[in-house]
């Protein structure tokens, strides 16, 4: 075994080679590991952005990677990107120079180290972190960027009040970059179209919509425009690689009815990339009185799976969460759905309800039974139709549902000529009286009921 060290020089640690085993040639010979470009990492390096100036700073001592070979950085670089708004990608160039693009660069190529993203509104930038590893597989990362797009870690658990917002603790994965968001977040950069059909955003808001007087507002196709009194708009909550401003909100694009607004369509940002924002939630508010906005209900998105551009596939119904109102208990629309299936099958069809039972609205019997319309008869059924033959002042009907102490309820199909009518209750039968002879043969129809 030997060390070809003819083939070695100072520059290789530079290059990225390391020594591998040649098994054939029974020697140790230099090598390339990897196609190496990006950085060594995130944190030896800091990155910022000036809205007065336009002006994008890297600075720290750090490395990157760019065709293989190393660069040591130790100074500030600063550049400044046009007064004109839209998207910019900040990068090392092919000789580790600092420049922007305004169109997306190749992630499969290693003639660029990526740093960052600006999107400009034309008074202020969002900055978005964009250092990935140098050892990073770059065909997968391209693979990963245009096919699923940003990918929740853990957490980032959100919480919506009629005023307010919070979103806890969590990890938004980019690929190979992972950021950690530190809640509680109690702010969002909320973002809506402008009436040149660009996005543009406000920063530091503290409602997860837009409001305007206290009056709730959506983008109507790139105009802010109030909500119509008693309506309905869906917000959208974003999970982001932002430096500053981790959480975004877009303002709902449609109002109508609370059917309606649950149909709708996720938002359209016409010119700027959200392939690093991960859906969290939407969460739909109500107008009323004019001036009070009221959270309805919100959807969680953060365990759909991810789809590019922020875009996610169609939820479970166990994921869908609301506030249950009537007899419904559940929180979660597949579970209320089971408790409405429950319900519709005790009323499809005929049921029997055995042991005690208490019933605090009115109880409505399904069909009746015609048989025993002469005295004596035996109906164990909690309803049915009988009858007092003339001349008669008894009905006695059998019945093991009845007791002492039911309800029994008479309703008369004619007259009987009597001036009165009652019950007589027994354990196991009941007995319809009237206080005179009745002048005709007379239907009645009987209800019992055990009260509790």
């Amino acid at each position: 075994m030997k060390i070809d060290t003819k083939q070695l020089a100072q520059s290789d640690a530079a290059r990225g080679q390391s020594l591998i085993y040649n098994d054939t040639a029974d020697e140790w010979q230099c090598g390339d590991t990897k196609d190496l470009a990006g950085f060594e990492n995130s944190t030896d390096s800091t990155i910022s952005f000036n809205d007065t100036t336009r002006t994008f700073t890297i600075s720290g001592t750090y490395g990157i990677w760019l065709q293989n070979l190393r660069y040591s950085k130790s100074s500030p670089e600063s550049i400044v990107i046009p007064n004109v708004v839209g998207f910019y990608y900040i990068l090392f160039d092919s000789t580790a120079s600092l420049a922007y693009l305004t169109s997306v660069w190749d992630m499969s190529t290693n003639l660029a180290a990526p740093i960052a993203t600006i999107y400009w509104n034309g008074t202020a930038g969002d900055l978005s972190n964009e250092r990935h590893s140098y050892r990073r597989d770059r065909q997968l990362h391209k693979y990963l960027h245009y096919t699923r797009g940003a990918a929740l870690g853990n957490g980032l658990v959100g919480t919506f009040g009629n005023s307010s917002l919070s979103v806890a603790t969590g990890i938004l994965w980019d690929e190979d970059l992972m950021t950690t968001i530190t809640g509680p977040i109690t702010t969002c950069r909320l973002w809506y179209r402008n009436a040149s059909n660009l996005m543009t955003f406000e920063s530091s808001i503290s409602t997860p919509y837009k409001a305007i007087a206290s009056v709730l507002q959506y983008d109507n196709a790139g105009t802010i425009t109030a909500v119509t009194n008693n309506n309905y708009t869906m917000s959208w909550v974003y999970a982001t690689n932002c430096m500053a401003a981790p959480i975004a909100v877009v303002v709902g694009q449609s109002q109508g009815t609370l059917a309606n607004v649950r149909t709708s369509a996720q938002p359209t940002l016409p010119n700027m990339t959200t392939l690093e924002w991960k859906l969290l939630y939407s969460v739909i508010y109500r107008r009323t009185g004019g001036t009070t906005i009221t959270r309805i209900e919100q959807t969680d998105y953060r365990t759909a799976i991810s789809l590019p551009n922020a875009t996610v596939t169609a939820l479970p119904a166990a994921s869908v969460t609301y506030t249950p109102t009537g007899n419904i208990t559940s929180i979660d629309v597949q579970a209320g759905l089971a408790e409405v299936d429950a319900i519709a099958v005790h009323l499809a069809g005929a049921e029997i309800i055995t042991g005690s039972k208490q019933f605090d609205a009115k109880v409505v019997h399904t069909g009746t039974d015609s048989s025993g319309t002469s005295g004596g008869a035996t109906i164990d059924k909690p309803t049915g139709v009988s009858a007092i033959a003339s001349g008669q002042a008894t009905c006695q009907i059998n019945n093991s549902l009845a007791t002492a102490t039911s309800r029994i309820t008479l309703t008369w199909y004619g007259d009987h000529g009597a001036a009165r009518s009652w019950v007589v209750r027994a354990a196991g039968s009941f007995t319809a009286t009237l206080s005179g002879a009745a002048s005709a043969d007379t239907s009645f129809g009987w209800e019992v009921e055990e009260l509790a």
